[in-house]
C-alpha cells in the first residue's frame, strides 16, 4: 500500500536479461519507466532509479506519480525482460500506529478521553458541550445529548456508584423531560429496595416545583405514598399554596385510576 501524492516512498524491482536469465547490474541510468494513472494513458517517469545490488533497482517516484487510486509503472530497458508493477494507493497514514492518518478519527486510544466511545468499558466522563441559549451563541443543536430508543445506565456493579449526575447553569433546569404526545409517564421511579424513590434537596426557593394536569400523582403498595421531611426547626415539611380559589390540598380514597 502507497501513499497517495506522497513523496519518500520507494519502488523495488528487479531486471533479468534477455539473453540468458541472469540479472543485470549496472543498469539504472538505461531504465525508462512508464507509469499509467487509473488506467490511463502512459507516461515517462520523472523519479530516480538506483541500484542496490545482485540485479535489485530502487524506483523512488514523484508524487504526481502516485497522485491516483491505482497506479500501473512499468520498467523496461532494451536487454531486460519488462517488469510491471501495480500500486494501490490511500489517503491514510499506514505508519500512523494511532489514528492510520485519518483525521476524522480522534487522537486518542478507543475507550479514553478523547477517544471513541465503545460498547464496554469507558475511562472517564462522556461530556458535551452546548451553548448557552441566553446569549445568543451560535446554536448547532438544542440539546447536547439526544437518545432515540432506550438509554439503561446500569451501576449495579458498583454499589456506591451514583448512576446519573445533572449539573445545570445559574438558571438553567437540571433536566427537563418531555413525555409521550398522546401518553406515557414523564418520569416513572421505581426504588425495589430499601432505599427512597427519589429525594430531592431544594435550594432556593423551593425543592419541587410541578405544574401539569394532576400536579402530582403516587402510587404505592406498601408504605406511604409521600413522606415529607424538614431538617430544620424554621422550614415547613410540607406548604401547599392554592391560587386560583379551589381547595388547596384534596384527597381520596379508592383504586388507583
Amino acid at each position: 500500500m502507497y501513499r497517495r501524492n506522497v513523496a519518500g516512498q520507494h519502488v523495488g524491482f528487479v531486471l533479468i536479461a534477455f539473453a540468458d536469465g541472469q540479472v543485470l547490474l549496472g543498469v539504472a541510468p538505461d531504465v525508462v519507466v512508464w507509469i499509467s494513472k487509473d488506467g490511463g494513458t502512459q507516461f515517462a517517469g520523472v523519479g530516480l532509479v538506483t541500484e542496490l545490488g545482485n540485479g535489485q533497482y530502487d524506483y523512488a517516484p514523484d508524487p504526481s506519480e502516485l497522485d491516483a487510486a491505482e497506479v500501473s509503472m512499468l520498467f523496461t530497458m532494451p536487454d531486460a525482460v519488462a517488469v510491471e508493477k501495480t500500486l494501490l494507493t490511500t489517503a491514510c497514514d499506514p505508519q500512523n500506529a494511532l489514528t492510520f492518518g485519518i483525521q476524522a478519527l480522534p487522537a486518542a486510544l478507543p475507550a479514553t478521553p478523547g477517544g471513541l466511545v465503545i460498547l464496554g468499558d469507558n475511562a472517564g466522563f462522556l461530556q458535551f458541550s452546548v451553548p448557552d441559549l441566553l446569549t445568543g451563541a451560535s446554536l448547532i443543536m438544542a440539546g447536547g445529548f439526544q437518545i432515540s430508543g432506550p438509554c439503561k445506565i446500569d451501576c449495579t456493579a458498583s454499589p456506591n456508584a451514583t448512576a446519573l449526575t445533572l449539573s445545570a447553569g445559574s438558571i438553567g433546569q437540571g433536566l427537563e423531560i418531555l413525555a409521550g404526545v398522546t401518553q406515557g409517564d414523564g418520569v416513572r421511579i421505581q426504588a425495589p429496595g430499601n432505599g427512597y424513590g427519589t429525594v430531592i434537596y431544594g435550594g432556593a426557593p423551593v425543592g419541587i416545583e410541578v405544574d401539569g394536569g394532576s400536579a402530582l400523582s403516587l402510587q404505592t403498595s406498601h408504605g406511604a405514598g409521600l413522606s415529607v421531611y424538614s431538617t430544620d426547626n424554621v422550614t415547613a415539611a410540607f406548604n401547599v399554596v392554592n391560587g386560583g380559589g379551589g381547595p388547596a390540598v384534596e384527597a381520596a380514597s379508592g383504586s388507583w385510576p
